[in-house]
């Protein structure tokens, strides 16, 4: 609820532009927040221009859509699925989110625009990580996003750099990096970012994600890890709005166990943040999961964290949720529902 606080103040001060990108934006009371302080700001003479995911925002009707084109907000959707137009790019999805107001202020992360989003998902609390930027590192964002309205409509809007590459007010004392990723790079840069935390690890890696399901590289990197005595530490949610990719998950356990690795499931929220911490002093946070998809077919936008106060606040976090969390022991008996489960979600676990 915080993050979204904050998110509509900076929208309500706006003066310039309002750039937005998410792959999920729900039209219910927290989507219909947002669209009106969007159609606000237009009205003021601000530009806003709001890039969705075709697939990831398949809810949103004409209805909800019409009232911000009328007054001039630019809605564009990422890839449309088409059949009759003859596209057919369905698994390419933008899954990035990312908001850049007045070229000043920047927003990413893990959170999309939603009521589950601020704790209303089946009686559960929702946990993200989301991360605020101000300094240099606001012109990576546009930057991004710039590319990806190129990408979807074809219509250039870098044009103006004055306006959205403002000289930054101010550098902080925190030092970023913005790696966007996605089948439209000739390099698997997060692949390789993701495969290189775990090899730099010394002590420690945690790893916090809401959908694991890796591909042979990942498990094997955390399972060299534990052997070299890296305190591995694995924590996902034990429920999931997508029980099949928790049940391919699960079908892991046992291997990763026994390589020493600390498993962990939350039960008291629906985890949806994503992050690596590495020794407590370097982190990753982002929109990508610990899936194939992310790692290779989805458009997404990761955060690379060097300054230890800030990467050692994303370990505490971490420690505070896997506190509460099960911890997961090696098991020798299924019964024949779990069985079925593992195997059947293990066998379908590439297309997911």
């Amino acid at each position: 609820e915080k993050m979204f606080l904050d998110l509509s103040l900076a929208i309500q001060a706006a003066r310039s532009h309002v750039h937005m990108e998410y792959y999920i934006f729900q039209p219910d009371e927290t989507g219909r927040r947002i669209r009106d302080l969007l159609i606000a700001k237009a009205r003021e003479g601000v530009q806003c221009r709001l890039l969705l995911d075709f697939v990831g925002c398949w809810r949103l009707f004409d209805r909800f859509i019409r009232p911000m084109r009328e007054v001039g907000v630019e809605v564009v959707f990422f890839m449309p699925w088409l059949p009759w137009r003859g596209r057919y790019r369905v698994n390419f999805r933008n899954h990035r989110k990312i908001v850049v107001i007045d070229g000043r202020i920047g927003f990413t992360g893990s959170q999309n625009i939603g009521d589950e989003y601020t704790g209303r998902w089946r009686g559960m609390e929702w946990r993200d990580t989301h991360i605020r930027v101000s300094g240099p590192a606001v012109h990576q964002l546009q930057e991004v996003f710039i590319e990806d309205w190129y990408f979807a409509c074809r219509r250039d809007i870098g044009g103006n750099l004055a306006e959205y590459f403002p000289p930054p007010e101010s550098s902080g004392d925190q030092l970023v990096q913005v790696v966007p990723s996605g089948p439209d790079r000739e390099v698997n840069v997060l692949h390789h970012l993701l495969l290189g935390a775990m090899g730099a690890a010394r002590r420690s890696l945690s790893v916090a994600t809401p959908y694991f399901v890796p591909d042979a590289a990942m498990i094997l990197s955390l399972q060299t890890a534990a052997h070299r005595g890296v305190q591995v530490r694995l924590l996902i949610p034990s429920r999931s709005d997508h029980p099949v990719v928790l049940w391919a998950g699960r079908s892991y356990y046992n291997d990763l166990c026994r390589a020493g690795i600390e498993v962990y499931e939350y039960s008291e929220a629906m985890l949806h943040s994503k992050m690596i911490v590495i020794d407590d002093v370097c982190a990753v946070v982002g929109s990508a999961n610990f899936d194939e998809r992310s790692l290779r077919l989805n458009f997404e936008l990761s955060m690379v964290l060097y300054e230890p106060d800030l990467a050692g606040q994303l370990y505490v976090d971490f420690e505070d949720l896997r506190a509460k969390a099960r911890r997961i022991r090696v098991k020798k008996h299924f019964t024949a529902a779990e069985t079925l489960k593992r195997g059947l979600a293990r066998l379908v676990s590439p297309l997911l």
